[in-house]
């Protein structure tokens, strides 16, 4: 092995340009696994990629016997093609390099050829293997290597690279401009989704010869991936339980809003069943398809990308020693999708999300049985109750209790100027962004707040939305609450400490006013660019 080595330091003229501590009680699995992550998932390396595909052995006119070693032959995909005409030289380094483990003097070391530059390298590439040389236990543990994304077939990165590029070109500049302003979240995140899984979906068709005559998107939400697919040749529809003002812009594609009982449903004009984080109808998507083949004799479908964990008919609460819950719950799904009949195939997408597991569900065994008695078998909560399906109109009136449409906008508008002079009424000066004074003002108890008001003009708001509390929490460009205590919001100190909260909801456009420069003594305390809100209007 060693001359093996000084034959490879001597032949593409290596030189040491980098050595990182490396102490492992499993050097070998470690260092093993970080180099596997190079090699097959370059793109968490370098964010110009897209991944890597094997290709045959390239024939090169070095004299070293490489005969007794396992060699893999690697092409790094480019993410975007109009960039890298030729991913080999531009999208990744151009020039040899040896990345070796001296066990002796438990290091990760970098040999390079002489005189090129190894900036990324150096700085990028090596911190990342040594982070994950120490992370690895057992290879079967290291998250990083477990399940590849896009692994359905050997070509899926390289086509699946190319056609996202091709219908984010359409999709992106179509949508992006509006989307804010009419679903109030983050067009990066769910255009950007939503064209991967259409993506995804007609790949995954494609290779496994099934392409749908009609589908059926269950819990359909903003109708994206609807409007994509139909718009890419593929007939179908989506059914959610509330209408989205976003659908108005998806004119020629067949949204239907009504809640759904997996009992009652069959969707009979369909053969591909479409479940995008539908929640907890996740587990009864094979039951519906399975009903469907029963009742036509036709073989129907399943896609399913689950996100909240849900047995048929509760919260699904079991977690298998070692797993994730939602590692418990994608194995659990597996098990009823074969229950009703299934080959089960499992993918990792490329979407930015946490759930991102497809569950492709290929109907095989055509043998009738009884959906019911299956489903009892497969209960994980052996106290679970019977499925009840959510009530639209009920679920209007949540959603209009909670947000206090409802409530007199005088009133309202009375409450919060009468709270804000109160809390304004104890001078705390901080310096707002122009040099001026600003007042953060104080801190009061909420049962102080309630006696600045007559009991007449509480009952109102107490049937439409809960109490002061509630009302208050709405206007949280003004007040936070911690517990019972309210307080003014500091723009400058409070975004700060909210970053630290992954589930801070962010505003991701400009669409509502500043209530400070409306109702603040002295305005906002920020300017107008990095303030979230609209201050002239």
């Amino acid at each position: 092995m060693t001359q093996f080595f000084d034959n490879l330091i001597s032949v593409f003229k290596l030189k040491l340009v980098k050595a990182l501590c490396f102490n492992s009680s499993e050097q070998n699995i470690a260092f093993e696994s970080a180099i596997k992550i190079y090699l097959n998932k370059p793109q968490v390396v370098n964010k110009w990629l897209a991944g890597s595909i094997n290709i045959e052995p390239i024939h090169t006119n070095v004299d070293i016997d490489f005969s007794s070693f396992t060699t893999e032959y690697k092409e790094f995909l480019s993410k975007n093609n109009k960039i890298f005409n030729n991913v080999k030289y531009y999208a990744s380094v151009n020039f040899a390099h040896l990345i070796h483990l001296n066990k002796f003097g438990k290091a990760l070391e970098l040999f390079v050829e002489c005189g090129d530059s190894v900036k990324w390298l150096t700085e990028n590439l090596m911190p990342k293997l040594q982070n994950w040389s120490r992370t690895v236990h057992q290879t079967d543990d290291f998250e990083c290597a477990r399940l590849s994304t896009l692994s359905l077939y050997p070509e899926m990165v390289n086509d699946y690279s190319k056609l996202y590029q091709a219908m984010k070109d359409v999709y992106w500049p179509k949508f992006s401009n509006n989307w804010a302003q009419l679903t109030n979240t983050n067009p990066e995140k769910f255009i950007h989704e939503d064209i991967s899984i259409a993506c995804y979906f007609i790949l995954a068709w494609k290779f496994l010869n099934i392409k749908p005559e009609r589908f059926v998107d269950v819990g359909c939400g903003n109708g994206l991936l609807v409007h994509i697919l139909n718009d890419q040749g593929y007939s179908g529809y989506g059914v959610d339980m509330r209408r989205r003002k976003i659908w108005d812009n998806f004119s020629q594609t067949n949204l239907i809003e009504r809640t759904i009982d997996p009992k009652n449903c069959f969707f009979d004009d369909c053969d591909w069943i479409i479940g995008n984080h539908s929640d907890e109808l996740s587990p009864w998507l094979p039951y519906i398809a399975r009903k469907a083949f029963n009742r036509l004799g036709s073989k129907c479908h399943v896609m399913l990308i689950p996100c909240c964990l849900f047995d048929f008919n509760s919260k699904f609460e079991l977690k298998q020693k070692n797993e994730s819950r939602y590692d418990t719950y994608l194995n659990y799904l597996d098990k009823v999708f074969v229950a009703f009949g299934f080959k089960v195939y499992r993918d990792k997408l490329r979407i930015p999300s946490t759930r991102n597991v497809c569950l492709i569900g290929i109907m095989e065994d055509l043998m009738n049985r009884d959906e019911d008695e299956i489903v009892n078998s497969l209960h994980s909560n052996s106290k679970a109750s019977n499925f009840v399906p959510r009530d639209l109109e009920q679920e209007k009136l949540r959603s209009s209790r909670n947000c206090t449409k409802n409530v007199d906008a005088e009133l309202k508008t009375f409450i919060m100027r009468k709270v804000l002079d109160n809390l304004l009424s104890e001078e705390n000066y901080l310096e707002k962004y122009d040099g001026s004074k600003w007042n953060a003002g104080r801190s009061s108890d909420l049962s102080e707040i309630v006696g600045l008001f007559e009991k007449k003009q509480f009952a109102k708001i107490k049937c439409e939305c809960g109490g002061i509390k509630t009302l208050l929490k709405n206007y949280h460009q003004l007040f936070i609450f911690e517990g019972n205590t309210v307080r003014i919001r500091n723009q400058i100190l409070d975004k700060v400490l909210e970053k630290k909260n992954k589930n801070d909801r962010k505003i991701f456009a400009k669409t509502k006013p500043c209530l400070f420069f409306m109702h603040h003594p002295n305005g906002c305390i920020l300017n107008e660019t990095d303030c979230s809100f609209l201050h002239n209007i």
